[in-house]
């Protein structure tokens, strides 16, 4: 599921679906330190950016990755690749 960063809330990270506003449900809290550490950014550099996330029992989101533009050039892929 693709997802965007709202905004923080002091240890929390507001979540929403990466759909246009008017489809969007309520935000989502996630613990700001466990999606920063998956990712690789620091906390202050999340809202704004777009993920994936992996969705769990009750819908909970997991598995936090950088979606699209925002993955930083060191995992981002050029060129063919093969798929083992």
């Amino acid at each position: 599921m693709t997802v965007r960063v709202l905004q923080l809330f002091g240890a929390q990270a507001e979540i929403v679906a990466d759909v246009p506003p008017q489809e969007r449900s309520e935000p989502v809290r996630y613990p700001t330190a466990e999606i920063a550490e998956a990712v690789g950014l620091e906390p202050e550099k999340l809202p704004g950016r777009k993920l994936t996330a992996a969705v769990g029992v009750d819908d909970r989101l997991s598995d936090w990755q950088l979606a699209g533009p925002d993955q930083p050039a060191s995992t981002a892929r050029s060129g063919p690749t093969s798929h083992q």
